[in-house]
């Protein structure tokens, strides 16, 4: 089974998949104590997400 096939049986599509990992690590983010993770990169990497998303099509945006 090749990462594409189990990609596409998990999830209705590449994207979906992508936006649900990229929230997993947002949440590990926000869960984080201060003293694992530097504040300020945290924001660039949230903000940097967040124009991301925003730049999908609405078909593709996470609900």
């Amino acid at each position: 089974m090749s990462w594409e096939t189990a990609v596409t049986s998990s999830y209705p599509s590449p994207t979906r998949a992508l936006a649900e990992a990229v929230a997993d690590v947002l949440w590990f983010m926000e869960g984080s104590e201060d003293e694992q993770m530097d504040q300020d990169e945290a924001v660039e990497v949230t903000e940097g997400v967040a124009r991301a998303v925003g730049t999908l099509p609405s078909d593709q945006r996470p609900n």
